[in-house]
């Protein structure tokens, strides 16, 4: 019996953390489109935004070397610096959807090209 209440308990839980994850998604997504249209547009339209957005997809997973003093996403900032309308997106993004943790902005970005 208490096994499934156990199973019950950590099925809501786990709703709950999910629930609240897709929303804060939905809010990244909803900033960026609402304040960087510009820059998402520019990017759609260039071939070379989207074969670098699609370079540093790849950085976003990868977590720093062990004892690296380098913070956090800086490889796929770096990445992302080398085309200039990739760059403004997610200078934009950064700007004006900052209530967003970067890790949101950084999946909405380089998982939609």
């Amino acid at each position: 019996m208490k096994v499934i209440q156990i199973a019950i308990l950590l099925f809501f839980a786990t709703t709950i953390i999910l629930s609240k994850r897709i929303h804060l998604n939905e809010q990244t997504q909803q900033c960026i489109r609402e304040k960087c249209p510009d820059q998402l547009k520019q990017c759609y339209d260039d071939m070379a935004c989207q074969l670098q957005l699609s370079k540093c997809r790849q950085k976003v997973n990868k977590p720093p070397k062990q004892g690296s003093k380098s913070k956090p996403y800086s490889n796929v900032l770096s990445c992302l610096k080398k085309n200039e309308n990739s760059y403004n997106l997610i200078d934009c993004a950064y700007s004006n959807c900052e209530n967003s943790p970067k890790s949101q902005v950084y999946e909405y970005l380089l998982g939609n090209y």
